[in-house]
């Protein structure tokens, strides 16, 4: 990218030198490097998140992730056929998949704890929507950084700076967890 940037002045310089066709040849140069830059970016970008993604709770369960302009979408495998079909390699039983995502509250702590990473971890990354819908529950959550400076009455620094409070309250208590999903979560 700084090589594009450095680049550009000097290729405008030379065409713009000659002739008005050459000055069009310019113009169609620089969009092509700009489009180009752009295109790379993107591609960094959805592999930085795809990155991100492989490090989340029941990552091994997420099918599908989307990056739409600085919206992350992320669903995860609806049942564990899904998920076998998704890792045929995976030796997880049937009953050990059920053990994880339906006792305690994987869920909740899966929906919460992700959308606050990605948010934390990848400044490019605005808005994280990450859906479970497992057998016939379907629960999701839409986040943002704004929220959580609402939500805590904090800045997004103070809240990286302070990461520890925050997760402490928000990931790993219940009651953390429930006000998060009532002001930004969903089930159907």
């Amino acid at each position: 990218m700084k090589k594009i940037i450095l680049i550009l002045p000097v290729v405008l310089f030379i065409y713009s030198c000659n002739s008005n066709s050459n000055n069009d040849n310019a113009l169609k140069i620089e969009n092509k490097i700009d489009s180009s830059a752009s295109k790379n970016d993107s591609v960094l970008e959805i592999d930085l998140l795809k990155t991100k993604t492989n490090s989340l709770r029941g990552s091994g369960s997420i099918k599908n992730v989307k990056l739409n302009d600085s919206v992350a979408e992320i669903d995860y495998v609806n049942n564990y056929n899904d998920y076998s079909k998704l890792n045929p390699q995976s030796s997880l039983s049937k009953k050990d998949f059920e053990t994880y995502w339906y006792t305690g509250d994987a869920v909740n702590k899966a929906l919460i704890d992700g959308a606050i990473r990605i948010l934390r971890d990848l400044d490019f990354v605005e808005t994280v929507k990450l859906n479970i819908p497992l057998e016939n529950k379907y629960k999701n959550i839409e986040l943002t950084r704004k929220d959580l400076e609402l939500l805590t009455d904090k800045s997004f620094n103070e809240i990286k700076n302070n990461w520890t409070e925050f997760n402490d309250k928000y990931v790993y208590t219940s009651e953390g967890r429930s006000e998060i999903l009532s002001k930004y979560g969903n089930t159907k």
